[in-house]
């Protein structure tokens, strides 16, 4: 793994420094994020504080115009440890992941990528949610389960890039072929519509009983499925955010029943520099004692528009048979000794203080 993570890092390194003499044969551009925040996560039996890494990342991305009107891009995204590494291992690389990744090629049919491709579903989620990779994630309640990710496997076609503006529709679905003898295919599908101040997502995900994208899970007992609806409005100094997300089967596991999740968002700039923010989430499970509800409230400033700071607040409540937190998703992202787990029908609490720097 040391010598794998030593090869990535010259690989980036390099890319860096030779930028400008690529430049004229090549669009390359590298880019990253640092993210840290100091944590107080109580689970009402237990608490912590600790420094987490965030979603952090490194990656290169490059395009170059073909013949006929085409332009061929490729994307490497790693995730990175800045703090403690997978299970808290104090040695443990920097590179600890991968993030989106992908062949592709555009023209004026839309865009077509082969690699490791984030859904819809969760495209939607990050763009729009109020509190991505802090405490209070709305992945938290909906991500996990195998429903929300970025899947290796997938061939996807758009009719644009899908983390652009939709100008003002787009259509996107990705296809994840049957990985062997005996497996299930998955489909991924979203549809945007996206005009001035107003977006609205639909969402869907499948994936088959025996789906390869689900081995991982070591489960595959019963098809999956998810839909979302998300929307969200720009009033100039404030931002509405809402969605609905009914799945089945979360984990491919029968026994998970139909479960429901509503969320509704909103933020306001307190000067040119300073937004509030607040989210309340109410997860609808099918199992009985099994709903949790999450609300969450934060301030973000930003020194530039590359550089922010910010403290934030969550707390996630339980029935009887639920054990979520008000941590997780992209908040955490790699794991560390100090991140308890969540405490069936307790209540858990988060404080934050965090910085984000994006270059």
């Amino acid at each position: 793994m040391k010598k794998l993570t030593t090869q990535l890092g010259c690989a980036l390194f390099c890319a860096a420094v030779s930028l400008p003499a690529m430049a004229a044969e090549t669009d390359v551009n590298v880019f990253g994020r640092a993210h840290l925040s100091l944590d107080h996560l109580d689970n009402s039996e237990e608490s912590s504080q600790f420094l987490n890494t965030n979603s952090s990342r490194i990656g290169v991305s490059s395009a170059t115009e073909l013949r006929d009107g085409l332009t061929a891009e490729a994307q490497y995204i790693a995730r990175v440890a800045l703090s403690y590494g997978a299970g808290g291992n104090r040695d443990q690389d920097l590179i600890v992941g991968s993030r989106e990744s992908y062949l592709g090629l555009a023209g004026d049919f839309g865009v077509v990528r082969a690699g490791r491709i984030t859904a819809p579903m969760q495209v939607h989620m990050d763009r729009f949610q109020m509190f991505g990779d802090q405490i209070g994630d709305a992945g938290v309640f909906l991500g996990g389960g195998g429903l929300v990710d970025r899947y290796g496997n997938v061939v996807a076609y758009s009719t644009s890039d899908w983390w652009s503006a939709a100008e003002p529709y787009r259509f996107t679905v990705g296809f994840i072929p049957a990985g062997g003898e005996e497996k299930d295919p998955g489909v991924l599908m979203g549809f945007d519509y996206e005009s001035g101040p107003l977006f609205l997502g639909v969402s869907a995900n499948y994936f088959g009983k025996d789906s390869d994208d689900l081995d991982d899970l070591d489960v595959n007992q019963s098809d999956m499925m998810g839909a979302q609806l998300l929307g969200s409005y720009d009033l100039g100094e404030s931002r509405v955010m809402g969605a609905v997300q009914y799945s089945s089967n979360r984990n491919g596991v029968e026994q998970d029943g139909d479960d429901m999740v509503v969320v509704a968002g909103v933020s306001r700039n307190l000067n040119p520099d300073t937004v509030i923010k607040a989210h309340a989430m109410q997860y609808v499970a099918d199992a009985d004692d099994s709903d949790s509800t999450l609300v969450a409230l934060g301030v973000d400033h930003f020194l530039s528009a590359q550089m922010r700071v910010y403290v934030a607040t969550a707390m996630t409540t339980n029935d009887d048979a639920s054990d979520r937190t008000a941590w997780g998703w992209g908040h955490g992202d790699v794991s560390n000794p100090g991140t308890p787990g969540g405490v069936a029908g307790e209540t858990a609490t988060a404080f934050s203080v965090g910085a984000r720097y994006d270059f």
